[in-house]
């Protein structure tokens, strides 16, 4: 079993570093995927574990498979409830780093447009030249400090 690097847990929500290469969710049996690696972490250090049902966990939000990165899981109805409501009101921030190749200035905004990969696997490709009809990506950035 795989062991999970926790960054903050209480009652109520479980935050945790996604490796890259691990699933969210996934139905593939015999997949180790992030929902029942904590579930499991949950299951084992609960005090009363024996005979008694898997912990509540619910997916608050997901990253794509190939990349790393911090994911925030309710451990109760209620805060579920909650976080999502914040994901739905932008209250819910999220921040993405990102390797480039090349210079770019400073800061700016980069805008793309996002299509369907076809056909497999079913996710969203970032094209290069704007595409009527489709789905804009925009991007704020700027460069960290060194």
């Amino acid at each position: 079993m795989q062991t999970p690097e926790i960054l903050y847990e209480d009652d109520q929500i479980l935050v945790c570093h996604k490796p890259a290469g691990v699933p969210v969710q996934t139905k593939k049996i015999g997949t180790q995927d992030m929902e029942s690696i904590l579930k499991n972490y949950l299951f084992i250090h609960s005090s009363h574990h024996a005979g008694h049902k898997p912990p509540y966990l619910a997916v608050i939000h997901r990253l794509d498979q190939p990349v790393s990165g911090i994911l925030v899981f309710a451990r109760t109805p209620a805060a579920a409830k909650n976080l999502n409501q914040q994901l739905q009101n932008d209250q819910f921030e999220k921040y993405y780093q990102a390797v480039v190749c090349g210079a770019l200035p400073d800061s700016g905004t980069l805008t793309d447009y996002l299509v369907k990969a076809a056909p497999t696997p079913p996710a969203s490709a970032v094209k290069i030249h704007p595409v009527p009809k489709k789905l804009s990506f925009r991007m704020k950035y700027w460069k960290l400090p060194k």
